[in-house]
């Protein structure tokens, strides 16, 4: 008997009743406006961007789709900077443990998110003279909180890198309303 898989029609042949499926999904960031359900590339710098069948960039005439933004949202588009859910598409996994892999993530985005976390950790321990938790969660606390870091005069004239926040939101997928420092002295 011919089992139906997703992506596929169900035919009169087929043994069919009520199931349930595992669907790869991966966390990843807008690099543009991306309606509901649209079909995505990752690109190379691990952002999800439309398919484009007849573009003329060359990148994106090469790139392979590999998924659907998430057709569930209860909005119809997600904006560029905006983290989502793609589903990636049936059978294109490579394994299957509730931790998988596929061909353009292994490349791409989880080595830029590996790279940004190995640059917040130099730079707690060598900039910063934090744990590297600690600065995670205190950027965590500004962020959702509007809080600083403040220990006494320790952090008079520290000032935060603009990158930090690029490597911050490829690691946690959490962006700043505002690219400030965190790091405040209790100075009068």
């Amino acid at each position: 008997m011919n089992q139906p898989n997703i992506g596929h029609l169900i035919d009169s042949t087929s043994a069919v009743e009520r199931d349930a499926i595992h669907m790869a999904v991966a966390p990843v960031l807008a690099g543009e406006r991306l309606p509901r359900g649209s079909h995505v590339v990752i690109s190379d710098s691990g952002k999800a961007m439309l398919w484009r069948p007849n573009s003329s960039i060359e990148a994106e005439r090469h790139a392979v789709q590999v998924g659907i933004v998430d057709p569930f949202l209860d909005t119809p588009a997600v904006f560029k900077g905006e983290r989502f859910w793609l589903l990636l598409y049936p059978g294109t996994i490579t394994s299957l443990r509730h931790d998988w892999s596929h061909p353009a993530f292994n490349k791409q985005w989880v080595g830029a998110a590996s790279a940004s976390e190995e640059w917040l950790r130099s730079f707690a321990m060598n900039d910063a003279d934090l744990p590297y938790e600690e600065m995670m969660q205190a950027a965590r606390n500004f962020i959702e909180h509007d809080s600083y870091l403040c220990e006494g005069e320790k952090w008079d004239g520290f000032s935060l890198p603009d990158e930090f926040w690029d490597h911050y939101t490829a690691v946690t997928g959490l962006l700043p309303k505002d690219r400030w420092s965190f790091f405040s002295c209790s100075c009068d």
